[in-house]
């Protein structure tokens, strides 16, 4: 899963030692955070399918996430069922991908267990790999604090 760039960053983007406080106020329009994070999303989806082309629900989540569902749909789910846990994600506490049931809802069971199961495993995701999904998980965290600062 070498296709993660650090330009993606989310800092890089438009972070500055300001925005660490929650009372910040947002740079980027609510329009922007929302184009970004679909971007983004999108980029993350191709880098997985990258590694895991067998795996054909990632190509089917990336379609719908660029041409099906409204991109503020997807993030106000994502700000609820993800948000609640971003210290995990900040701490990039491996308990997040197996125990957090709030942001596999509605995914079928044996989908979630084969998601759980592709984690836990070496031979699917290496260390890197995993760190680079931290760094993604980071990134949409960081966008979705954004974005509801403006909700």
């Amino acid at each position: 899963m070498n296709t993660y760039s650090s330009k993606y960053l989310l800092k890089d983007l438009f972070f500055n030692d300001k925005m660490s406080t929650s009372t910040a106020k947002p740079v980027l329009s609510k329009f922007e955070l929302l184009k970004l994070f679909k971007e983004n999303l999108i980029k993350f989806f191709d880098s997985l399918i990258e590694q895991l082309p067998d795996e054909s629900d990632l190509i089917i989540m990336r379609l719908f996430i660029e041409n099906q569902i409204p991109i503020e749909e997807v993030m106000k789910t994502f700000s609820e069922r993800v948000l609640p846990h971003k210290e995990m994600v900040y701490k990039k506490n491996e308990q997040f991908f197996i125990i957090c049931e709030d942001m596999f809802m509605g995914l079928k069971t044996d989908k979630v267990s084969k998601f759980k199961s592709m984690w836990m495993s070496s031979k699917k995701l290496s260390k890197d790999d995993k760190e680079t999904i931290w760094k993604w998980f980071n990134l949409f965290v960081r966008l979705s604090e954004e974005y509801v600062k403006h909700t």
